[in-house]
């Protein structure tokens, strides 16, 4: 019995073994690779963050800056337009957030980007003041709290009439 525990035990092990082998080639997938594929979508990748929040010691003179990189099935060729929103979520509890605001606060177009000389896509260094921020949600830098939120969304717009976010 002991005998049959073991040779049944090890017959496991190797079945498990065998069904999890993965041909390791083909991940991860090549993003060259990636665009030959059918492609009709786009997306606003952040390829660097050079300032990851608001200063609140100095709210005056801080800013929130990311580098934005557009790709899609022509690099980067059907951008059209990038537009962005934003909200305020109050968490100190004094009812002062503000919801997505309806229409975008800054709307960049194509020509506002240049290519990278690394990749050729397109690219923007988007830059957000905390004066700019407390301007468009409407609530003043003075009523900020340290646990309170600036929440960006963005809407990637293609020349084909497509839409991503």
């Amino acid at each position: 019995m002991k005998y049959l525990k073991y040779t049944l035990c090890t017959v496991l092990v190797l079945l498990v073994s065998v069904a999890c082998d993965v041909n390791s080639e083909k991940f991860p997938t090549d993003l060259e690779e990636l665009r030959q594929q059918e492609n009709t979508g786009g997306f606003l990748r952040i390829k660097t963050v050079n300032s990851a929040g608001f200063d609140q010691v100095d709210l005056q003179n801080a800013a929130y800056e990311i580098i934005l990189e557009a790709d899609d099935a022509q690099d980067g060729g059907q951008l059209e337009s990038v537009e962005f929103y934003i909200a305020f979520e109050d968490n100190s509890g004094d009812g002062d957030g503000v919801e997505e605001l309806s229409s975008p606060f800054r709307t960049l177009e194509a020509s506002d980007f240049s290519p990278a000389e690394d990749t050729g896509l397109p690219v923007y260094t988007f830059t957000l003041t905390g004066p700019e921020a407390a301007s468009a949600v409407g609530v003043p830098l003075s009523e900020w709290d340290t646990f309170d939120v600036v929440q960006l969304r963005w809407v990637l717009h293609l020349t084909n009439g497509k839409s991503f976010t």
